[in-house]
């Protein structure tokens, strides 16, 4: 009912009658399609349990050898490996931002654990997802049926060669099997989700292929299971708006790894056309949906990371099997790495700029890793087309040990400097200040899907400050999207971020809908070369308060911030905001505050500053307490390395 209520809120008469008609009619063309297939399976049952793919991947048993020397090699991190594969046996998991909770002895896959709400199966195109009269979060069970920790399972047993991580492998999977019928459970409801758990089971059969394939039985439960997530991907791509995102690049990728899974089976002739679909849709896309200069249209660091990892496994997975991808897509590589490389602070995390749902495609490395490290595709990146990095990052080697088989003894010579001095990302919005002190990100450019603001936050001229490695003002990232429709506004605010905020006014109206946001800031800037910036953004114009300037300057040790409303009026509302690092402590001092972290002491040169208590999420699901600065509109505030 909720479905058809929401189809009355968005659409006239005509588009709801043929919208109502083609779900009832892909209803019927499934239960008829599901009688064909329980036919059909029968025909196809010897096929699939006898079926071996021929698909060169990343590794198989032919370079265990070498990888098992590696960890031998790395004594400490083949210890965290055993003891994060441990909490996996325990069925103790952090699903997106929760605490380590136990799941007990079989697997609810169909549970929301945090809100205790499990989902009926039904027909996937009849389950409620989303009602803001229940609690309850679909990410949870989604995030744990993706199967990113059975990577952990598949290296302890290469490392060790305990069959106990086999066996824990296989009952996850025979269970998840039999909660989940085809097309009956939430965890068909997404195709991007199909999608990665697609790959992810990929993945674990070249980590147990020699055990799966004396076990008939069970080979014949993944093959099967493994070609309904290449139909399921096929019928229902997530294409359906003229601008598509990052859920439609993960639906092309996952029909590219079942189109190599499956493509020397002559039985199963559409996995093919799954593959030629999965790497034409591609190519075009990344022309769509990554700007010029490297960056997602998307406008989240989270998601540019995200979509990074699609493309570059894809990328490389295409050319292990003979298929070279455009210079183009080559090209993207480079530039959308390379941007990831920009944004990475001194302290080697990065700024939570817009959406974060903690999503990633395959974890290697770190099962429980820190969101705000988006540097997991770095190395691997590196070393797999000879560029160099900078020397202040430090990453993961264990992605290129798995991944890069180009690379024999994991270390190349430096071939270039990567980031230029002043560079800036006009289609990312997004300019970096810095000197030997500071590191300051600021957001400055046009909203996410070429304006539609989907992952965007009202984030205009807001700034993420560093200052000698220490984190002083940040950006509160996203703690939810469907589990509340008012934590999720208020994630997005503009009142939630490190800009001026007019009390009660948004730079770019909202409302319910979770992923809408209309452009009206329409961002400019004006000036920039490295240490001095100015900006400005409209969003205010038509609310009657003009436009709003922002500039900044690095002065050695003293960084300037100047704010501007062109429209002269009573600034009793209007404050600039500042969200403080939780291990921020505040002392108060003489025409201002003391901020302290570790070592590093900063006065805050200000008249008057209102300090409230607030949360960041440096993940989706997580809130940490910290402070925010609401300071009453002053035309100049500086800040003092003391």
């Amino acid at each position: 009912m909720n479905n058809y209520i929401k189809l009355l809120k968005t659409n006239g008469t005509r588009q709801i009658v043929r919208k109502i008609m083609k779900r009832s009619l892909n209803k019927l063309i499934y239960i008829k399609y599901k009688h064909f297939f329980k036919q059909k399976k029968f025909k196809r049952k010897e096929f699939l349990t006898h079926y071996t793919s021929q698909m060169n991947f990343f590794y198989d048993i032919k370079t265990k050898k070498n990888i098992k020397q590696f960890y031998i090699k790395n004594p400490l991190i083949s210890n965290e490996v055993l003891k994060e594969a441990e909490t996996v046996l325990n069925h103790e998991f952090e699903i997106l931002g929760s605490k380590r909770i136990p799941l007990g002895e079989i697997i609810d896959w169909n549970k929301d654990y945090i809100n205790s709400y499990i989902w009926e199966k039904n027909y996937y195109k009849e389950i409620e997802i989303i009602n803001y009269n229940k609690t309850f979060d679909v990410k949870y069970p989604w995030e744990l049926s993706r199967f990113n920790h059975l990577f952990v399972l598949g290296k302890a047993y290469w490392i060790t060669d305990d069959l106990k991580y086999y066996i824990e492998f296989k009952q996850q999977i025979k269970s998840w099997i039999e909660q989940n019928e085809f097309n009956y459970s939430v965890n068909w409801t997404s195709t991007m989700e199909v999608a990665i758990r697609a790959a992810n089971l990929i993945h674990s059969y070249y980590h147990f292929s020699d055990l799966i394939e004396n076990d008939l039985e069970f080979k014949e439960m993944y093959n099967i299971n493994l070609y309904l997530h290449g139909k399921y991907i096929a019928d229902n791509l997530e294409n359906y708006d003229s601008i598509r995102n990052n859920h439609y690049i993960s639906n092309l990728v996952g029909l590219i790894y079942l189109g190599f899974y499956f493509k020397n089976g002559k039985t199963l002739r559409e996995a093919t056309t799954w593959l030629e679909k999965g790497i034409k849709e591609l190519e075009k896309e990344v022309k769509v949906q990554i700007n010029t200069d490297g960056s997602s249209f998307e406008t989240s660091t989270s998601y540019h990371r995200l979509v990074s990892e699609f493309l570059l496994y894809s990328y490389i997975l295409c050319e292990i099997n003979g298929i070279k991808l455009s210079e183009n897509y080559k090209e993207i590589l480079f530039k959308m790495h390379k941007y990831l490389i920009y944004v990475t602070k001194p302290n080697n995390q990065s700024p939570l700029i817009g959406d974060i749902d903690n999503g990633r495609f395959i974890i290697i490395s770190n099962l429980f890793w820190d969101k705000r490290n988006l540097n997991h595709t770095l190395d691997l990146f590196g070393k797999y087309f000879n560029y160099a990095l900078p020397k202040f990052l430090h990453i993961s080697k264990e992605e290129s040990v798995w991944i890069n088989k180009k690379t024999e003894d994991y270390g190349i010579k430096p071939s270039e400097n990567l980031i230029k001095e002043n560079e800036s990302y006009y289609d990312a919005g997004i300019y970096k200040l810095t000197n030997n002190i500071f590191f300051c990100l600021v957001r400055c450019g046009e909203l996410s899907m070429r304006g539609q603001g989907g992952h965007s936050h009202n984030d205009q001229l807001s700034i993420e400050l560093n200052i000698n490695g220490e984190d002083f003002f940040i950006d509160p990232g996203s703690f939810t999207y469907t589990g509340s429709v008012k934590e999720r506004n208020r994630d997005r605010s503009t009142s939630n971020h490190n800009t001026l905020v007019i009390k009660g006014i948004e730079q770019n109206t909202f409302d319910d809908n979770l992923f809408l946001m209309q452009e009206e800031t329409f961002s400019q800037v004006l000036m920039f070369n490295g240490v001095f910036f100015k900006g400005e953004h409209y969003g205010y114009v038509k609310k009657g308060h003009g436009t709003h300037t922002r500039t900044i300057e690095i002065l050695n040790s003293k960084f300037v911030i100047m704010d501007n409303l062109s429209n002269k009026l009573d600034h009793e509302n209007v404050f600039q905001h500042f969200i403080l690092d939780p291990n921020i402590t505040i002392q108060k001092a003489l025409n201002g505050i003391i901020l302290k972290k570790n070592k590093v002491r900063v006065f805050l040169e200000v008249k008057k500053v209102i300090v409230e208590d607030t949360t960041v999420s440096y993940g989706y699901g997580s809130k940490i307490p910290t402070k925010i600065l609401k300071i009453p509109f002053q035309k100049e505030i500086s800040l003092i390395v003391l």
